[in-house]
């Protein structure tokens, strides 16, 4: 059985498709504001690459639920039920955060480095994601050491909008099993916003390692679920965006200089 994965919920447009552990097919993309110009090809490919191995059943359609980019999340999800809709198949919604976590804790990242703090994996993960101003999507999740498909992800506290002293205060109330090791992980995009918190990371022995949003991570986590029954509706199924949509007009617009 195979999966088709979708991850928009950032600046990265990401498809991939596994058959078991197999990657049949992935393209990642650092694309911003270009989710919808870019994701409708790269699923097209991914398609035709799934459809070439073999006929290869697709078993289900995956895709980063969020939070995160609001636009970026509605493209991503309607794209994903389009093909459920058209390839008559269920689909999965994958926590976009435990996405992070799964990438941060891999022995061998993406891009070709090695993290050293992650050669343990450490048991207690606070996957974050910037959402503005001061405050940080998050949640805390346990990880099995040994589990490199993500299917021992336990979701400690839920995804949720905070501050960082905010969230370092939530691990400090988490019990640690002894010899337990932590580390808070975010996307590249936003690390810069953490360079003022990284005192008080160090201070309390808290790894802090870069997650590469990937749509091997959400196939690899869909996998999992689907494993388990967790579909979620093709029909009524609306991204996790835990704020509300703010419209802003764009810096320099036309409409800041006219009168009505």
């Amino acid at each position: 059985m195979a999966f088709l994965a979708i991850e928009s919920a950032t600046d990265v447009c990401s498809v991939a498709v596994i058959r078991h552990s197999e990657t049949l097919f992935e393209c990642t993309i650092d694309a911003p504001r270009r989710h919808a110009e870019m994701l409708a090809p790269l699923i097209s490919d991914s398609l035709a690459a799934l459809d070439a191995s073999g006929g290869e059943h697709l078993r289900a359609v995956c895709v980063s639920g969020g939070p995160g980019s609001y636009t970026g999340l509605r493209i991503g999800v309607s794209s994903a039920k389009g093909v459920c809709f058209a390839r008559g198949v269920p689909l999965v919604a994958v926590p976009t955060l435990h996405t992070f976590a799964l990438t941060a804790t891999a022995p061998e990242p993406r891009d070709g480095t090695r993290n050293e703090a992650t050669s343990d994996v450490p048991s207690t993960i606070l996957s974050l994601l910037h959402a503005r101003a001061d405050e940080w999507y998050g949640c805390v999740l346990r990880k099995d050491s040994n589990d490199e498909s993500g299917g021992s992800l336990q979701e400690l506290v839920e995804s949720r909008v905070a501050t960082i002293d905010e969230w370092l205060a939530v691990l400090d109330a988490i019990d640690q099993p002894t010899g337990a090791s932590v580390m808070v992980t975010t996307p590249h995009s936003g690390r810069e916003r953490l360079e003022p918190h990284r005192a008080q990371f160090l201070s309390r022995g808290i790894a802090d390692v870069a997650a590469q949003p990937s749509a091997l991570a959400v196939a690899h986590l869909g996998a999992a679920m689907a494993s388990l029954d967790r579909y979620s509706s093709v029909e009524t199924y609306e991204p996790a965006y835990l704020r509300a949509f703010v419209a802003r007009t764009p810096k320099g617009s036309i409409f800041d200089r006219l009168s009505f």
